[in-house]
């Protein structure tokens, strides 16, 4: 690509990113909120090892998206939004840079998909000692898809008290 001259690469990369962002699918309008579902859903906390002297758990699903309408979906993005029961705002959020699903048919589900905070808990201590903390409060993740420019709530997952290795991507249950 060739950048006009004046223009400065920043400004290039923030009208790329946000073309794409704002890129609705081609096809008819889909309600994702009627035709998708989260299936093969899995969570819990990874642990990302020692972090300032203190152990890092974060909240973490990994789900699958199933094409649940009686159309192709011809793409969408994926997003979330992680809160703590009983707070009144997100603590983080997480846009999945791909198209989750390009071409998914009626009935057909995608690869895994793995939902992973960078907020999280730093305990000192013993890991086996983490949901019995004071301070400890439990995480549910709103998943959230976009297509032709909309949003949808297309799910919700209650993050199960369960540490899980900082390399995991894809249950074996």
């Amino acid at each position: 690509m060739r950048i006009p001259r004046g223009v400065s690469v920043a400004a290039c990369v923030t009208g790329l990113a946000v073309a794409f962002l704002s890129a609705g699918g081609c096809g008819p309008a889909v309600a994702l909120d009627k035709s998708v579902q989260l299936v093969d859903v899995h969570s819990g906390y990874v642990d990302l090892g020692i972090v300032n002297g203190e152990t890092k758990l974060v909240p973490s699903a990994t789900v699958r998206v199933q094409n649940t309408g009686a159309s192709t979906l011809s793409g969408f993005q994926l997003s979330a939004a992680f809160w703590r029961v009983g707070d009144d705002g997100q603590k983080d959020e997480l846009l999945l840079p791909h198209l989750v699903a390009t071409d998914l048919a009626p009935g057909a589900t995608s690869d895994p998909i793995v939902i992973r905070a960078n907020y999280g808990y730093t305990l000192e201590g013993a890991r086996a000692d983490f949901f019995k903390h004071s301070m400890f409060v439990d995480f549910t993740i709103k998943v959230f898809g976009k297509v032709n420019g909309r949003l949808y709530k297309i799910g919700e997952v209650s993050v199960e008290r369960k540490i899980l290795p900082k390399d995991a991507a894809v249950p074996t249950t």
